[in-house]
């Protein structure tokens, strides 16, 4: 299975932007996919999305809430994963994105940091067979300090 997924947590972004970004989810993949929204407020969300609610935390907040995709469980193992910021503009065929370079994990270098730190990624688009970096979400529920 392959799932698209997404975070909406707090008011930064009301659901017209999940609701555009699965739209232009549709529009750019021919691939059959799951478009997922991890989300604390389902409110306005478009029906034909899965909408998964995020667990009551209260020592997470906002963006914080972008490792929990990692959570084991979460998909089946194997599942290939991409995620999307609500922010993001997609204007072409996302396909390739979703095969390339089988089984690592794809992410889009920081654009801030190519200059003096090129080895530096950004986590506004991510792919990852589910099952894989699990232990990151692990590791922020057996210690939040290494949120601050």
């Amino acid at each position: 299975m392959i799932n698209i997924i997404s975070l909406k947590t707090g008011n930064k972004y009301d659901p017209k932007y999940v609701n555009n970004l699965y739209n232009m989810v549709q529009r750019n993949t021919g691939v059959k996919h799951e478009f997922i929204c991890f989300t604390d407020d389902p409110t306005g969300i478009n029906e034909d999305i899965d909408i998964r609610i995020l667990p009551e935390k209260t020592t997470i907040t906002g963006w914080w809430w972008k490792p929990y995709v990692f959570k084991r469980g979460l998909f089946d193992d194997g599942d290939i994963n991409l995620f999307i910021d609500l922010d993001t503009v997609l204007v072409g065929n996302i396909d390739k994105l979703l095969d390339f370079s089988p089984g690592s994990f794809v992410g889009m270098r920081d654009a801030g940091r190519s200059l003096n730190r090129p080895d530096k990624l950004q986590s506004a688009v991510m792919r990852w067979t589910a099952g894989s970096y699990s232990d990151i979400w692990t590791e922020i529920e057996r210690n939040p300090l290494v949120m601050r």
